[in-house]
């Protein structure tokens, strides 16, 4: 719970004045996103009846 300067890489029309609500994750491995996160047996889909999951990765350069 809190607040965090974040930006937004959403790939469609930005909603200016907007805001989300949904359930933050930064995950153990993988946390620049390079391959797939079912390599590695996680999955951030939410369960039915519930808010959308947000997962944060590392930027960087990956190989």
């Amino acid at each position: 719970k809190g607040t965090h300067d974040t930006a937004i890489g959403n790939f469609g029309i930005p909603q200016y004045g907007g805001s989300m609500a949904g359930t933050v994750t930064y995950p153990k491995e993988n946390r620049k996103g390079c391959r797939k996160f079912d390599e590695f047996g996680v999955s951030f889909k939410a369960k039915p009846g519930t808010l959308p999951m947000f997962v944060l990765v590392d930027r960087g350069v990956y190989s």
